[in-house]
């Protein structure tokens, strides 16, 4: 089988000279067996180490960056500014907005355009996306937040604006300021679909032109309930009464599992017809919650609930690495991101499940941890 796809450039991409390795992790399931005890499945997950590049014929600077993907790679600084539709809380200092400053000739001809967007799953890579319902429970939360802010002080006046909502945390929405002068959006993108209809956003591969040269991509998460386990992680170590994660989501993670190779194969599959020379770089989740780096904080949640996410992560990253050296695209995560998470001094963490001290999106990449992803890929192209 023809493990990567060749380069109109002449780019070859190859495997490093070192076996490929089984991850085996066990995930404990909520389900009872008929002996009444917890069912549980191992998933093996095979995976190889990182792609290297050959350096030959490499471009040496880019014309044509987008960035694709969902919260980890849209949500940075909590209190904007944001670009985009307002749904997709696009801050302007998420890692795709660092990398075009950080990365010489991002900016020397076109720019490059941000197709991000928060809640995304493989699914809104290659199609329309419907958020109406999503509008409409923001709407509700926010008129029942005025509700309880009247109630709390009937004289004053409920003021409007907050953070944007994720898909995958709960807050409340904002409006965000207009989009940067440096960044270019696409005549197909989201803007354009705001103006037809706002409760439907363009797929994000529209985004790519036939010459667009340089990819970034995050995704996988949302379609692993990500999201519904970080939350529930983040209520557990708030003390707001979660005494277990379950509520369906072991099963609905573990079957989802099984899916998402050939749902991240597809995704490639569809970004090389659309921009053939482009170099991808695929990037991991930093994880919320590590069984590396032990504290206060983590030791107060269940131990089987911590496992099997912090477990639901390494599986995640490893089948995320796998499926990018299978289609010719380069996986970055920084070194030791597993010690720069809840454990982590505020001013350390990349990623904070509240979010409060580090003015960032709970359960999502800190401004430290999106900058220390550019600078990571930065570090990546600079090498090629």
């Amino acid at each position: 089988m023809n493990r990567f796809r060749p380069r109109n450039r002449g780019t070859r991409l190859r495997a490093a000279a070192v076996p490929a390795v089984a991850v085996s992790l066990v995930l404990a399931l909520a389900g009872c067996g008929s002996d009444g005890e917890s069912e549980r499945v191992t998933v093996e997950v095979p995976t190889t180490v990182t792609v290297t590049a050959d350096p030959k014929d490499l471009p040496s600077s880019y014309d044509l960056y987008v960035a694709l993907g969902d919260s980890y790679a849209a949500m940075g600084s909590a209190d904007g500014p944001f670009e985009g539709p307002e749904f997709c809380a696009r801050s302007e200092d998420n890692y795709p907005h660092m990398l075009a400053d950080l990365y010489p000739g991002i900016n020397e001809k076109r720019g490059f355009i941000d197709a991000t967007c928060q809640g995304s799953t493989t699914a809104h890579i290659y199609s329309e996306r419907d958020i109406s319902d999503a509008l409409d429970a923001e709407e509700a939360e926010a008129a029942e937040d005025a509700e309880k802010d009247a109630e709390k002080d009937p004289e004053s006046t409920a003021e409007t604006t907050s953070r944007p909502t994720s898909s995958s945390q709960q807050t409340s929405a904002t409006a965000p300021t207009s989009p940067s002068s440096t960044s270019t959006e696409p005549s197909t993108s989201e803007d354009a679909d705001d103006e037809k209809n706002p409760s439907v956003l363009a797929a994000q591969i529209d985004a790519l032109e036939p010459d667009t040269d340089l990819i970034t991509l995050s995704i996988g998460g949302n379609d692993l309930s990500f999201g519904p386990w970080s939350r529930c992680i983040t209520g557990m170590l708030e003390n707001r009464g979660e005494e277990d994660c379950d509520e369906g989501l072991y099963d609905e993670s573990a079957r989802a599992l099984l899916d998402l190779p050939s749902r991240l194969d597809d995704i490639y599959r569809r970004i090389h017809e659309k921009a053939p020379d482009a170099t991808i770089i695929t990037t991991g989740y930093m994880p919320i919650a590590s069984l590396r780096d032990e504290c206060e904080a983590t030791a107060d949640l269940p131990s089987g609930t911590l496992n099997w996410a912090a477990g639901l992560t390494v599986t995640m990253n490893a089948m995320v690495r796998d499926a990018a050296t299978r289609n010719g695209a380069l996986y970055v995560l920084p070194a030791n991101a597993e010690f720069h998470s809840v454990c982590a001094p505020a001013n350390e963490r990349w990623t904070d499940p509240t979010g409060e001290e580090t003015n960032s999106f709970p359960a999502h990449p800190t401004p430290a941890g999106q900058r220390a992803m550019a600078e990571a890929i930065a570090d990546v192209l600079k090498k090629l």
